[in-house]
């Protein structure tokens, strides 16, 4: 049976390496945010059940594993309205579907792009990225964190940002910002894409007010359905 397999690593070379790794032998993977405090993390792992955990230090396995379907990619982490530890579950399909339907939406060419992810990787705004460039062919670089430095530094035409760091980078290096997580300015740069999301639905599928191609979208009593 598939398995949950924990990933308490920074971005980096080595996370990719073993998100590939666990999709090759069948397995989900559970993104681990590493600024979680001890108690924190273990109520995750006691929620989700994954079979194993690799860190830095190694793969460690861990007892009263819960199995995943298959086909099932990504567990994201999200704490609920209770404040209690829940996974969302991604699918390869659905994952593949949203890479697609963002690189269509921005054009993107695997031969003259290049993908730079710098927001936590365990959040889908962060992760979607990697899973973008690795379904398309796209060239990429993961970052352990937001560095100004490391991203004025990168080589990369497209990336993903929050308000709070847009403002601490030259948007002029970049074909296009993907920019979400809050009220987005009226006056963003003009390469800026304003993006509306869940973690259900894998990343962004509203850009600059429209839905990507294939989501539907309808308003039922004030609430927005995706």
């Amino acid at each position: 049976m598939p398995q949950l397999i924990a990933l308490a690593l920074p971005g980096g070379p080595d996370f990719v390496a073993e998100l590939q790794r666990a999709w090759d032998a069948g397995d989900a993977v559970l993104p681990v945010d590493l600024r979680l405090p001890g108690p924190a993390r273990q109520a995750l792992f006691e929620q989700l059940r994954p079979a194993a955990v690799v860190e830095p230090s190694g793969r460690t396995e861990l007892p009263g594993a819960r199995p995943v379907e298959p086909g099932d990619a990504l567990v994201m982490a999200t704490s609920g309205t209770t404040g209690r530890p829940k996974g969302v579950v991604l699918t390869h399909e659905s994952v593949e579907a949203s890479a697609r339907a963002t690189s269509n939406a921005l054009a993107v060419d695997p031969a003259a792009d290049h993908w730079l992810a710098c927001l936590p990787l365990a959040h889908v705004g962060g992760l979607s990225v990697v899973t973008r460039a690795l379904h398309t062919g796209t060239p990429l670089t993961v970052l352990p964190h937001f560095d100004a430095g490391a991203v004025a530094r990168s080589p990369a035409t497209l990336t993903s940002l929050v308000v709070a760091t847009l403002g601490r980078v030259d948007p002029t290096a970049f074909r296009r910002i993907l920019l979400g997580g809050s009220a987005i300015p009226a006056d963003r740069p003009a390469n800026c894409v304003a993006t509306y999301g869940l973690t259900e639905t894998g990343s962004g599928v509203v850009y600059d007010g429209y839905p990507l191609a294939g989501v539907e979208l309808r308003v039922d009593d004030g609430e927005v359905l995706v």
